[in-house]
């Protein structure tokens, strides 16, 4: 097993910044654990996602976090996501069901994700079955639904009007 860390690190980005990920290379020092630096390219992208078992997108940041992209390209893929409280991912998927989240606002929240985490890693055909609900769940965002949903909207304020 082996963690991939894939992410800015600059903190005008949403990283933790320069110290922060210095803390985590002397943590990750002699375990099998990867640090990369943000992908924007799709295809590279594509292929962390590929590559991956599971997603964690512990984002803390109670404001900022519209539209949760990177969640819902994970899940996309079929990969069981791991999310925060963030109001932001109640409409994308439900805890238990469609992707798990930990509770970031409770006392010691890297317990909460950590539980999480291990939920995850002991029960792998429910964390699958979590994946594959996960992908059915961000159909609902593709290109083609929502320019569907998007015309109804327009045809009925035509209509209105």
């Amino acid at each position: 097993m082996r963690l991939s860390v894939v992410g800015p690190s600059d903190a005008s980005q949403g990283g933790g910044g320069k110290s922060f990920l210095r803390e985590l290379r002397t943590l990750a020092e002699g375990l099998p654990v990867s640090i990369f630096g943000a992908e924007y390219d799709v295809a590279k992208l594509a292929a962390i996602y590929q590559d991956a078992d599971i997603f964690c997108y512990p984002s803390m940041a109670e404001r900022g976090e519209a539209l949760p992209v990177a969640p819902l390209e994970a899940m996309s893929t079929g990969l069981p996501v791991i999310v925060s409280a963030l109001d932001c991912y109640r409409d994308v998927l439900t805890d238990g069901l469609s992707g798990l989240v930990f509770d970031h606002r409770r006392l010691e929240p890297r317990k909460a994700l950590a539980e999480k985490l291990r939920a995850a890693l002991s029960n792998w055909p429910r964390t699958l079955e979590i994946g594959r609900l996960a992908h059915r769940a961000a159909q609902r965002f593709s290109f083609a639904h929502v320019a569907d949903e998007l015309l109804v909207e327009f045809a009925e304020l035509a209509r209105a009007a």
